[in-house]
């Protein structure tokens, strides 16, 4: 196995090259979230850093978002996607951790998360996770709501100095998190500790990464003005504000912009729907992109 670590904006200043020369080979970076009862997007404050650290000292490295429900999963790919650019190293990571829901609609909406981030980076994001929170919330209802799981990597949160607890539906894990209270060269607080399961070739192989990265983050990173809005925190449309009408939730739209001959359970549960809007087909993600990227 080898060590690796995950780090955010709370670990403040990193010297990464002490943290390389401690020996970590992989550290996964915080990158966005919405917190609850927001609607607009939080992206850490140490990403772009973090990433240039890690890149420019050989470091392999992965950025994750932190998954909420209130948001649409589509919207939150999105922004995810755009807040880290490209994934030039380890694929991203979806953090599950917190849920407003339960069973299979919480499985849909997760699934809708990764089916887009993996559309738009053309990997398959690993799945963070606790066994806790997967047993209580994931599957809920039945265990084979989780069946889809298998497809992807496994990285599982558990504070033990045993072996991790086997988790349906893998039959293994890729990454094991195994304290929140480790201590390395290079950081001045504490740090999440993890394991690869497996060697440096065997990560770097599976996900198909080098260890000579590009030198992508070697120049100050800049944000286009039509998208400083939107990375410096997401907002909806004025119209939305006005009329009271915006409930975060873009599953479960408010309907007076939709065709009313279309029931709430279509609009809400199946992916990829096409509606009439003015006359003019539409798919619904286009819709949400629209509605919620806009400029009053």
């Amino acid at each position: 196995m080898i060590p690796g670590i995950d780090v955010s904006q709370w670990q403040r200043n990193m010297d990464w090259d002490a943290v390389r020369q401690s020996g970590v080979k992989f550290v996964f970076i915080k990158a966005t979230e919405f917190p609850n009862k927001t609607t607009k997007l939080r992206v850490d404050k140490k990403l772009k850093e973090n990433i240039y650290g890690a890149s420019v000292n050989d470091i392999l490295w992965g950025a994750y978002h932190f998954f909420r429900t209130h948001i649409d999963p589509v919207i939150q790919a999105k922004l995810f996607c755009d807040a880290v650019g490209s994934f030039s190293s380890l694929p991203p990571i979806i953090h599950l951790e917190e849920a407003g829901m339960r069973g299979e609609r919480l499985n849909y909406k997760v699934k809708l998360f990764i089916r887009e981030v993996e559309s738009l980076t053309g990997k398959k994001p690993i799945i963070y996770t606790g066994e806790g929170f997967w047993h209580s919330y994931m599957c809920y209802e039945k265990r084979s709501h989780t069946d889809w799981a298998r497809d992807y990597p496994l990285w599982v949160s558990q504070y033990t100095s045993l072996w991790p607890t086997a988790m349906y539906p893998w039959a293994g894990w890729d990454f094991w998190q195994y304290t929140k209270k480790g201590s390395i060269p290079g950081t001045t607080t504490a740090v999440n500790m993890n394991w690869f399961n497996g060697t440096e070739k065997d990560l770097a192989e599976k996900f198909s990464c080098n260890v000579n990265l590009t030198n992508e983050y070697n120049v100050p990173i800049m944000i286009e003005p039509a998208h400083a809005k939107m990375i410096s925190g997401a907002k909806t449309l004025s119209r939305a504000e006005e009329t009271n009408n915006f409930k975060g939730d873009f599953q479960e739209p408010n309907f007076q912009f939709r065709n009313k001959n279309i029931s709430r359970t279509e609009m809400s549960f199946q992916e990829s729907k096409v509606v009439t809007e003015n006359g003019i087909s539409t798919r619904e993600e286009d819709w949400i992109k629209d509605y919620f990227y806009q400029a009053a």
